[in-house]
C-alpha cells in the first residue's frame, strides 16, 4: 500500500498511519515511501521495536538497514539482556540480522561505540593463538583459521554452536573478523591481543550500568528503582505537593512514542482530560510523560514486550490507575482531572490510584491475620468461588480484580473506583461472615472435613436443629436434606419461605447471644445473599431429583 499516492503527508502523519497498519502492509508502505530512510529514522525507537517484531526479524532487514545506530542501540538494550546478564542467543540473533542489513556499519559501530560488548562476546566465543615466527601452522590444534597467517582463531564449542535455531556462528564470526581486519587491521590485531585480558564479569557489569542509564532516559529505570511506582500516595497528600513544571527539554532528545498514547485513547478520564488541554505543546509534554510512565510500569513488572498487543495491555493498566487517581483526587480535593494532569506528575496520580487497590489489600491482610477462618486453619476455598477469587486477587503482591473471564481473563488490573468499591463490598461481606462464625456457639470446634464451606457451615447445624438433632456440624443424609428443603422452600414460588428466614435469624440470635434485629443490621446483607444463592441453585429442583454429589450449600453424605 503506497500511502503517499493518496495525498502528501508529513512524516509524522505517515508514521502514525503505518503504525496502525498490519505488519506486511506497514513494511510495503515503508519500502515504497520516497523518503524511506528519513521515515524509518523518524520513528521512536520503541515504536520501531514493536514494528520490527511484528514484521518479523527475517523480513525486517530493509527496515533495519534504514534505521539509525541510535535505534539499533535501543533494540540491543531491550532485547539482549536477561536481568543483569547478556543473553548470548539474543545477541547472536541481533548481530546476525544487523550484519545482513548493513555489515560495515555494524562492525564500525561495535568496534567504536560498543567495543566492550564486542570484546566480551569475542572472549566468550573465540579462542585466539599467536603463531611464533618459527612455528609451523600444522602444529596448531585442529579447527583454527587465520586471516593474516599470524593470528589463528577458533570458534569455541558451546550451546550457541549447537542450537539449530541460531545462525551459523562460525560463518558470522569469520565475516565480522574479516570486515574488522579490512577496516582497521591495527584495531583488529589489538583486540585479538587484548582478549586474554578481558574480565567478563567486570565488563558485563559496566555494560549493564551504561545500558540502564540509556534506558532510564526513556523511562525504563532499573526494576528495583521502577518498583517505586507502586508506592501508596494519598490524594490529600498530593494536593499539598508543589505543582509540576511542564517545560521542553533542551537538546535533540528522543522521538515521542506514538503507540502508547494511541492506545490510551478511549472513554476514560485520562484521555478525556488530555483532550481538554488546549495548549498543544503542553499536551505533547504530557503525552511524553505518559509514555515514560508506561515504560516505568513495564520495567517495574520485569517483562519484555514484543508486540503491540503486549504494549496495549500495559497502556490499559497504566491509564486505568491514572483514571482511579484522577477520580480519587476529584473526590477528595475537588480538583478537575484536566487540572490534575497539568498540576501533578503522572507518576503521583498513578500512585494515588494504585493506593486505593493497595488499601484494600492491606485491609484484607489485616483481617486475615486475626480472623476466625485463619485460626481454624481453613483454606481460602472455604469462602466459595467468587469470594475466593476476590480474596485471591487482593492478596497478590500487586492486587488484581477477580473478573472471572468477563473481559477474557480470570484476573485483571483495577481501572476505576467502582472496581475498588465492588471488591470492598465482597470483602466486607467475608469479614462480616467471619465475625459471625466466631460468635456461634456451635462452631467452637470444627470437624476435619474438606467439604466444609462458608455456606454449608451456616446451614448444616441449623438444618440439624430443625430436624431435631441439635445444632451440630454433622452431615445430613439425603433423606434429611429432602426434609430440610421441603420445610425451607415454598414449592409454588420456588423461594425460601419468609417464615424460615425469621427462624434462621432467631436461631442465629441464640447461637451468638445477639438480638434478631442486631443480626439483621450487622449480617443481613451477607445472609440475604445466602438465601438468594439457595433459591438460584435449588429453588426449582424437585425433591426426588436431589443428588448429594451436586449439593454444596449443605453438608450431605
Amino acid at each position: 500500500m503506497d500511502i503517499e499516492k493518496k495525498q502528501p503527508l508529513s512524516l509524522e502523519n505517515t508514521r502514525e498511519q503505518i503504525l496502525e497498519m498490519p505488519a506486511q502492509e506497514a513494511l510495503d508502505a515503508i519500502i515504497s515511501h520516497p523518503k524511506a530512510g528519513a521515515l524509518v529514522k523518524s520513528f521512536s525507537a520503541q515504536d520501531l521495536y514493536f514494528l520490527i517484531h511484528e514484521i518479523g526479524l527475517d523480513d525486517c532487514l530493509p527496515v533495519l538497514s534504514l534505521a539509525s545506530t541510535r535505534q539499533w542501540q535501543y533494540l540491543m538494550d531491550v532485547d539482549i539482556w536477561k536481568n543483569d546478564r547478556v543473553d548470548q542467543k539474543a545477541l547472536v540473533s541481533w548481530m546476525d540480522k544487523m550484519l545482513a542489513a548493513d555489515p560495515e556499519r555494524l562492525v564500525k559501530w561495535m568496534a567504536t561505540v560498543e567495543a566492550d560488548l564486542l570484546e566480551m562476546w569475542m572472549y566468550e566465543n573465540v579462542s585466539v593463538l599467536f603463531l611464533e615466527h618459527d612455528q609451523d601452522p600444522s602444529e596448531l590444534p585442529e579447527g583454527y583459521f587465520s586471516l593474516d597467517g599470524a593470528i589463528y582463531i577458533k570458534i569455541k564449542d558451546s550451546e550457541l554452536t549447537e542450537d539449530k535455531n541460531l545462525p551459523d556462528l562460525d560463518d558470522m564470526t569469520r565475516e565480522i573478523l574479516k570486515l574488522m581486519a579490512e577496516m582497521d587491521y591495527t584495531y583488529f590485531h589489538k583486540m585479538m591481543f587484548e582478549l586474554h585480558g578481558v574480565i567478563p564479569s567486570e565488563t558485563e557489569e559496566n555494560l549493564f550500568r551504561i545500558r540502564n542509564v540509556r534506558l532510564a532516559e526513556r523511562g525504563f529505570t532499573p526494576p528495583h528503582e521502577a518498583a517505586a511506582i507502586y508506592q501508596k500516595l494519598d490524594a490529600e497528600t498530593l494536593a499539598h505537593r508543589p505543582k509540576k513544571i511542564l517545560a521542553a527539554q533542551d537538546g535533540p532528545g528522543y522521538a515521542q512514542p506514538f503507540l502508547s498514547n494511541h492506545f490510551a485513547k478511549g472513554e476514560n478520564r485520562f484521555s478525556q482530560s488530555l483532550a481538554a488541554v488546549d495548549d498543544p505543546n503542553i499536551a505533547r509534554l504530557i503525552q511524553s510523560e505518559f509514555a515514560a510512565l508506561c515504560n516505568q510500569v513495564i520495567a517495574a513488572d520485569k517483562v519484555k514486550l514484543h508486540s503491540r498487543e503486549d504494549l496495549q495491555k500495559f497502556v490499559k493498566k497504566t491509564s486505568g490507575y491514572l483514571n482511579m487517581g484522577l477520580e480519587e483526587i476529584r473526590e477528595k480535593t475537588g480538583e478537575a482531572p484536566a487540572a490534575s494532569i497539568r498540576n501533578h506528575p503522572l507518576t503521583e496520580i498513578f500512585q494515588a490510584g494504585f493506593g486505593l487497590a493497595l488499601n484494600l489489600k492491606f485491609k484484607a491482610q489485616k483481617w486475615r491475620r486475626d480472623s476466625w477462618f485463619q485460626k481454624n486453619g481453613l483454606p481460602l476455598s472455604f469462602w466459595g468461588e467468587e469470594r475466593l477469587g476476590v480474596l485471591g486477587g487482593l492478596l497478590l503482591d500487586k492486587p488484581l480484580v477477580y473478573d472471572n473471564y468477563q473481559s477474557g481473563a480470570l484476573y485483571r488490573d483495577f481501572s476505576s473506583r467502582k472496581d475498588v468499591e465492588d471488591c470492598e463490598k465482597i470483602l466486607d461481606g467475608i469479614i462480616a461472615l467471619d465475625g459471625l462464625f466466631a460468635r456461634m456457639n456451635c462452631l467452637k470446634s470444627l470437624p476435619d472435613s474438606k467439604k466444609l464451606n462458608c455456606e454449608n457451615l451456616l446451614l448444616t447445624p441449623w438444618a440439624n436443629d430443625l430436624l431435631g438433632k441439635g445444632s451440630v456440624v454433622e452431615p445430613l443424609s439425603l433423606e434429611g436434606l429432602k426434609a430440610f428443603f421441603q420445610e425451607l422452600f415454598d414449592p409454588a414460588e420456588h423461594m425460601v419461605r419468609d417464615s424460615m428466614k425469621h427462624k434462621f435469624l432467631e436461631w442465629l440470635a441464640l447461637q451468638t447471644k445477639r438480638s434478631p434485629e442486631e443480626i439483621g443490621r450487622t449480617w443481613g446483607h451477607a445472609l440475604t445473599g445466602l438465601f438468594d444463592s439457595l433459591e438460584e441453585q435449588y429453588g426449582r429442583v424437585r425433591l426426588e431429583a436431589l443428588d448429594s454429589r451436586y449439593i454444596h450449600s449443605v453438608w450431605v453424605v
